[in-house]
């Protein structure tokens, strides 16, 4: 219950390294993928993320 009420009424559940999920309440989602909107997509190592 607790981490219901920490993640909110909307959150992200993805798969991260090592077989392990990662969970992003929806602020936390936003400032993820802004910054993976502002990567470069000419270098390699970001493409590969």
């Amino acid at each position: 219950a607790r981490l219901r009420d920490a993640l909110g009424k909307h959150f992200y559940l993805c798969k991260g390294f090592d077989g392990c999920l990662m969970v992003y309440d929806e602020a936390s989602w936003q400032r993820f993928t802004e910054k993976l909107n502002n990567l470069s997509m000419g270098l390699k190592k970001n493409r590969d993320l």
